[in-house]
Formats: C-alpha cells, sequence, structure tokens
C-alpha cells in the first residue's frame, strides 16, 4: 500500500504562484506613481527652501538677490534688485 506524504503538488505550487504574480502586476503601479508623487513633493520642498533662503538674503541686503555669473546678460551685474521701485506693492516683483 502506497503511503501517502503530505506536501504540496506542482499544481498547487504553480496557482500560488501564478496568484502572487498578479497580485505584484496589480500594485506595481500604484507603487510607481506613489514614488512619483513622493519626488514631486520632495522638489517642490527644495524650491520653497531655495525660494525662503533668497528671501532672507533680500530682506537682509536691501531687496538684493544673488545672480549666478553664467546666466547671460548679467556678466557684469553682482546683485540684482529683487522689487522695482516704483512699485506699488513692495517685495513682490512686477507682474507687468
Amino acid at each position: 500500500m502506497r503511503r501517502h506524504r503530505p506536501g504540496f503538488t506542482l499544481i498547487e505550487l504553480l496557482v500560488v504562484v501564478a496568484i502572487i504574480a498578479l497580485l505584484i502586476a496589480i500594485l506595481l503601479p500604484s507603487l510607481n506613481r506613489a514614488r512619483d508623487s513622493a519626488k514631486k513633493t520632495v522638489c517642490a520642498s527644495n524650491l520653497k527652501g531655495c525660494g525662503t533662503a533668497i528671501g532672507v538674503y533680500a530682506a537682509q541686503w536691501s531687496d538684493f538677490v544673488p545672480v549666478y555669473p553664467g546666466w547671460p546678460g548679467l556678466a557684469n551685474l553682482y546683485d540684482v534688485p529683487m522689487t522695482n521701485i516704483n512699485d506699488p506693492v513692495p517685495g513682490f516683483c512686477n507682474p507687468s
């Protein structure tokens, strides 16, 4: 008489592997969206930090901000005014 050994058959293992693969295929797009959302949040935070730093610098240096020397047309300028003298709302760039 043949003894029945406890264990899984090949078909059962293949079904489990197929189910796991299906679940992974369903989850990957949402994980990629979450990763992209996290990158956008980090970028926005970095931009906010840069803007705050430039604003603090300008507040301490009479509304002048530092200029990157590689910008075309600004080779002879060391600082650029952040506001227009005739601007009715000081501290903000003129939209015109």
